[in-house]
């Protein structure tokens, strides 16, 4: 097997397309990227951070988005186990049996799932501005008045991207949204850009919300109760990261309990840090925690 490229992976009527940089004998490492997200949202400058740590980097593009398969959303409905089970279908063709899990946004409720379901699957876990698959106790989960109004802007700002099939005349509109959703770190415009244009020019499908993944996460968080008792299945070691400034996913109602309930979990609240990662220095910030989180030798008993 090459020590880089590209695989197609196909189930049914389902083909996902997934890249791999390093070597395939290291510790695999699976990234899974947030909802409309492709699998370039993890950088090549990212991924290769990490391979050069001697682990095998593996990114995909969900269905419905990049280069894997479109899915009639209305006429066949997927859940997050569905999304979850893409992700065991990956490193079943790699033949892995066990990994290291890192899921932002949606993929933490895709990574959760996993760690929750397939125990012995993953290896460590880290979920990076994400909130909870499941009821947590002792926590609040509802929205103050002013979190409501902060909120609805950010989701008024969101759907306000109306994007056209041109490029160009629709390039402005994607940079405020990623003004906004990357806190106070600096916005590098070029990683945003390149970003932007992934969206467009690789990919089978019109650069739109992708609403159908949004849809999953709403059914996720509406039954919450239903799935209290998952987190307790959780045995994977687990860093849970989470921006000071994502006003997406407030880290009050998110990320601090999606640390709470996972067993022994490790919160890193970082400052400046939104829900994107637009930002040379927090991306290799952000690697060089996970690093250091999945590397780190058990403490002896």
């Amino acid at each position: 097997m090459k020590e880089s490229g590209q695989q197609i992976v196909t189930r049914e009527n389902l083909s996902l397309n997934v890249e791999t940089i390093g070597n395939p004998k290291n510790v695999a490492c699976l990234l899974i990227a947030g909802a409309g997200a492709p699998c370039r949202a993890w950088t090549d400058t990212f991924c290769h951070y990490l391979m050069k740590k001697d682990l095998f980097v593996i990114r995909y593009d969900h269905r419905d988005v990049g280069l894997s398969s479109a899915v009639d959303y209305e006429k066949n409905p997927y859940e997050l186990k569905d999304l979850a089970n893409d992700a065991i279908d990956i490193l079943n063709f790699f033949s892995i049996d066990k990994a290291h899990i890192i899921g932002h946004s949606m993929g933490g409720y895709v990574a959760q799932w996993l760690a929750a379901t397939s125990p012995e699957r993953v290896e460590k876990m880290v979920v990076i501005a994400t909130g909870p698959i499941g009821e947590v106790a002792n926590c609040d989960l509802k929205l103050t008045s002013s979190e409501k109004i902060l909120a609805e802007g950010i989701w008024k700002s969101l759907l306000a991207n109306t994007p056209t099939s041109n490029f160009e005349e629709s390039i402005d509109d994607y940079m405020k949204v990623w003004r906004l959703l990357n806190g106070t770190a600096a916005l590098d415009e070029k990683m945003a850009m390149d970003y932007t244009r992934d969206l467009y020019f690789r990919s089978h499908f019109p650069p739109e919300f992708h609403r159908s993944h949004v849809a999953v996460i709403e059914k996720t968080n509406s039954n919450l109760k239903e799935r209290s008792g998952l987190f307790a299945s959780i045995q994977s070691p687990t860093l849970v990261i989470h921006g000071k400034e994502d006003n997406l996913l407030l880290p009050r109602i998110t990320g601090i309990p999606v640390a709470l309930a996972i067993p022994d979990a490790e919160l890193q609240l970082i400052p400046k840090m939104g829900h994107m990662m637009f930002n040379q220095a927090l991306e290799k910030d952000i690697a060089s925690r996970i690093l250091h989180f999945i590397q780190a030798k058990p403490p002896c008993s």
